[in-house]
């Protein structure tokens, strides 16, 4: 006799519903053993970027439904000054609106800018220029991107930048002569008509700083300063290298001061006012006379550039160029040093930094110093690093000097599955794409559990037949043969 339709189906979607249980389960921890044996840190940074991208996006959202900022529409234009050609950016400006990004041909230009218009002097002939402006708002994440411009500068009329210039952004409005900040660790940026210059920095505040940093192919850099900068005026002295021609450099200086008020913590209101206060005049007393507009002369001179170095070193990479999975190998020369800190103990600490300027890792040794002295070190990378650029800083501390470098090194991906042609798979992309593929299919089968729920409840209960001998076994029935 044959068994109806309805139960081979029924038999067939129980056979199904198993199956996809069973690939699953054996997908799931797959990915989990599979992951923790490649790098506990993978699963962990894995699973955090697949939630971390959902929670920006809410995120996003939320922030455009409460103070949206509105899209720039830009405007460009093109013109010849003394034989240069100048690019004007101008868009209309909005309350929404805090500050501004320019990205040209897809890398940053200027970042942070309160203007709504900017002048582009660094030009080469005959070039074609793409300009997309970021304009963001108050409520963190929410931005708003603009349409791409693109112009070309004309054969005639480009400047060849045989003359090395440099620009410093204003980071605020200012008085006519000081940029005035409310921070004590502020981002300085600028811009350069020299691809990848080498950027050396000085601040002369409650410690000395040296900083050194890199621009990008658009001559763009930007640098933040590795501790707080007091109340006060400052100078910012800015010298650019051709990394190419060491003779070709330029110098410039921004003229800036910190006027920040910290709100005390203080749980009693009387000593609470009496200490803001205090902080506040203190603060006043550190602070010049306000310059009027366009005034030529600071109230208060600026220090003078700083002599040279007391410690000079080079920081050299063994191999700028990286697989996946490989270490970085560094050495720090110690090429000159002031005699009177010939064996002082100093801190050498090591950062990595992403094409974003988030950190990756830190790490810190304790040095003696010595002319002459190399020092060989090995930087354990994460064995999880995604391809692409990135930055090693290294900053020398000692005294109330701090000296950093830095050095781009790039990490390329180590081929794991080869899909034909040129195109192939990363081992963390594979395990990245098997953790997408189980989480896909355990929420299939969430969802297949609860639209046939009621069938699959059922369907457990139809495994026990109802035979003589199940019934015997619960004593309902008693299988002892009749004698006649």
């Amino acid at each position: 006799m044959k068994k109806p339709r309805k139960n081979k189906k029924k038999i067939l979607l129980k056979k199904i519903r198993r199956l996809h249980a069973i690939v699953s389960m054996v997908l799931f921890f797959s990915y989990v053993i599979l992951s923790v044996s490649y790098s506990p840190e993978f699963l962990f940074s894995d699973i955090k970027s697949k939630f971390s991208a959902l929670a920006d996006e809410a995120v996003t959202i939320t922030a455009k439904v409460l103070a949206p900022p509105i899209k720039p529409i830009v405007s460009i234009t093109g013109t010849c000054n003394t034989g240069e050609f100048n690019i004007n950016l101008t868009w209309p400006s909005d309350e929404n609106s805090t500050f501004f990004d320019i990205y040209r041909n897809g890398f940053p230009l200027v970042t942070g800018t309160a203007f709504n218009s900017y002048l582009d002097t660094n030009t080469t002939i005959n070039t074609t220029y793409s300009y997309v402006v970021t304009a963001h708002g108050p409520m963190g994440n929410g931005f708003a991107d603009s349409d791409s411009v693109t112009i070309t500068s004309p054969q005639l009329c480009g400047s060849n930048s045989e003359t090395p210039t440099i620009t410093l952004a204003p980071l605020s409005p200012n008085d006519g002569f000081y940029t005035i900040l409310d921070t004590t660790r502020p981002r300085f940026s600028g811009t350069t008509n020299i691809p990848y210059g080498i950027i050396n920095l000085q601040i002369h505040s409650t410690q000395i700083i040296y900083g050194d940093t890199l621009a990008n192919l658009n001559g763009y850099w930007s640098w933040d300063p590795p501790l707080d900068i007091t109340n006060g005026v400052h100078t910012l002295f800015v010298t650019v290298q051709d990394p190419l021609d060491s003779s070709r450099t330029v110098s410039g200086e921004l003229y800036f001061i910190i006027d920040f008020k910290a709100a005390s913590t203080s749980t009693d209101d009387n000593d609470n006012n009496n200490k803001h206060a205090q902080s506040k005049e203190k603060a006043t007393t550190q602070l010049p006379s306000t310059p009027t507009k366009n005034h030529t002369t600071p109230a208060v001179i600026p220090e003078e550039k700083p002599e040279l170095k007391p410690v000079t070193y080079s920081l050299e990479l063994k191999n700028d160029s990286l697989v996946q999975g490989k270490n970085l190998d560094t050495i720090v020369s110690i090429q000159e040093l002031d005699s009177k800190y010939d064996g002082r103990v100093a801190a050498l600490a090591y950062q990595v930094l992403d094409a974003k300027g988030n950190s990756i890792l830190t790490n810190e040794d304790s040095i003696t110093l010595a002319a002459g002295e190399n020092i060989a070190k090995t930087v354990m990378l994460p064995a999880y690093l995604k391809d692409g650029t990135y930055k090693l800083k290294t900053s020398l501390k000692f005294d109330t000097f701090i000296i950093e470098q830095e050095r781009i090194f790039h990490v390329t991906p180590k081929p794991f599955l080869n899909l034909g042609g040129s195109i192939f798979m990363t081992y963390p992309e594979f395990l990245s794409a098997l953790g997408l593929i189980a989480s896909i299919s355990l929420l299939l089968l969430l969802l297949w559990l609860f639209l046939f729920s009621r069938e699959y409840w059922l369907s457990l209960h139809a495994l026990r037949q109802i035979t003589e001998e199940n019934l015997a076994s619960l004593g309902l029935i008693s299988l002892k043969k009749r004698k006649y």
